[in-house]
Order: C-alpha cells, then sequence, then structure tokens
C-alpha cells in the first residue's frame, strides 16, 4: 500500500471514530482506548491531543486494564514530543537506521518512577540502560 492511500485510509478512520464519538457509540473503556489507538497514529498536533484524551477516557472507564494505563502515557508522550519538548514518561526513542539510539530527551521533573509505574511502565533509569527492551511493567511488548 503506498503511503498516500495509508494516509487517506487512516483519515478515514478518524473521521469514522469522530462520528462514533459524537453519536455517543464510544461506551466502554475499550472503545476509547481503541480510538485512541487511531488518534495515536495521526499526523498533527489535534490527533495526538485527541489520543490522550480518548486514552484518559478509556483508562478512566477501566482502569485496571494496563494497556489504557500505558496508552495514556505513550500518546502524552507522542504529543510532547511532536511539539519538539520532553517527553515525561520514556515510552520515545530517537532512532538511527532502524534502531533506538536513546531515550528522547525527558523532563525528569514531570512524573516519578512512582507515577510510571502507575501507567505500568518501568522505572527511567531501567528504560534508558534497556533501549529496545519492552518497558512495561506488566510485560507487555511495548519498546519506547
Amino acid at each position: 500500500m503506498t503511503s498516500e492511500r495509508l494516509l487517506q485510509r487512516d483519515e478515514q478512520r478518524r473521521a469514522e471514530v469522530l462520528a462514533l464519538l459524537a453519536a455517543g457509540q464510544l461506551r466502554t473503556g475499550h472503545d476509547f482506548f481503541c480510538a485512541a489507538v487511531v488518534f495515536h497514529h495521526g499526523q498533527t498536533l489535534d490527533h495526538y491531543r485527541m489520543a490522550t484524551s480518548l486514552a484518559w477516557m478509556g483508562m478512566t472507564l477501566d482502569p485496571s486494564n494496563k494497556d489504557h494505563l500505558y496508552m495514556v502515557a505513550s500518546s502524552w508522550d507522542r504529543f510532547m514530543m511532536k511539539q519538539n519538548k520532553p517527553q515525561w514518561y520514556g515510552t520515545k526513542c530517537v532512532y538511527e537506521s532502524g534502531r533506538p539510539t536513546v531515550l528522547y530527551p525527558v523532563d525528569e521533573d514531570a512524573v516519578t518512577d512512582e507515577d510510571r509505574a502507575r501507567f505500568d511502565l518501568k522505572p527511567l533509569a531501567v528504560m534508558r540502560s534497556q533501549l529496545g527492551a519492552p518497558i512495561r511493567l506488566s510485560g507487555g511488548t511495548s519498546t519506547c
């Protein structure tokens, strides 16, 4: 699939999510999580802002779901990174030749390792020392 077709398909999916949201069809934590994933893979700051909002709704409705917790942190870090600001949680790396080389800059005063644990993330020092390894406490396969 060409990148242009992929972008068009992604835009169509975002429109479908917005229509479902407007119609009150997003009701469960899982509904909001899936909607957040669609916007998390967007192209604009508004997409990342929406991903974060949807992820918070998913987490609020189902706070025991580790995927929902992780999506909040990951979408917020992407939102910050796309503004050229430091991330908070440490979910994003800088890649060279397809491999993570360093953690994208982190605002170390924004959240604590206890906060990271609340969002199913390992301590910052662990993430820095194990680039490319899973970063979630629950054993999820997410990497920076």
